[in-house]
C-alpha cells in the first residue's frame, strides 16, 4: 500500500445534502457551495491526473467544542468534566464522508466508485475545525 496523500483542510466539516426541487420542477443542489469550497481548498494537494485504482480513504472530521463545554469565570478555558470526548451528534458520519466523496470526482479520484476501504471519525477539537483526508492506494 501507497499513500497518495494525506492532508487537512481548515474548514467546517458538512454533510451533504440531498438534490431539492425548486418551484417548477428545477433541481438544484444545496452542497454545491460546500464541495466548491472543499474543493478550492484541496487543489494544492490533488495530483495531476484523477486516480484509477483502488483506493482506500480514511477521513477525520473535527468540530469546534461549543462554548458550554468549558468553564466560566477565569477558569473559562477549562473543559468542564461532563464534556463529552466523543461527537454523537448530527450530522452522522457517513453524510460528512459523501460530501468529501462527490466533492473530489474528477480532482483526486476518477469517480468514488474507486474507494474500497476506509474509515472515518468526528471529534471534538479545542481549535479550529477541520476535515483531514488520507488517500492509499490498495
Amino acid at each position: 500500500m501507497k499513500k497518495l496523500a494525506d492532508f487537512r483542510v481548515k474548514v467546517e466539516p458538512r454533510p451533504l445534502q440531498r438534490h431539492r426541487k425548486a418551484r417548477y420542477g428545477n433541481q438544484y443542489d444545496p452542497s454545491a457551495e460546500d464541495k466548491r469550497k472543499l474543493c478550492l481548498l484541496s487543489t494544492q494537494y490533488a495530483p495531476n491526473k484523477p486516480f484509477d485504482c483502488a483506493l482506500m480513504v480514511n477521513y477525520v472530521f473535527g468540530f469546534k467544542r461549543p462554548k458550554s463545554h468549558y468553564r466560566t469565570g477565569k477558569f473559562k478555558n477549562i473543559l468542564k468534566d461532563s464534556a463529552p470526548l466523543h461527537h454523537i451528534q448530527k450530522p452522522d458520519k457517513s453524510n460528512l464522508e459523501k460530501l468529501v466523496e462527490d466533492a473530489f470526482n474528477g480532482l483526486f479520484w476518477k469517480d468514488d466508485s474507486c474507494i474500497c476501504l476506509g474509515k472515518s471519525m468526528k471529534i471534538w477539537t479545542e481549535f479550529e475545525a477541520f476535515t483531514s483526508v488520507e488517500i492509499v492506494k490498495l
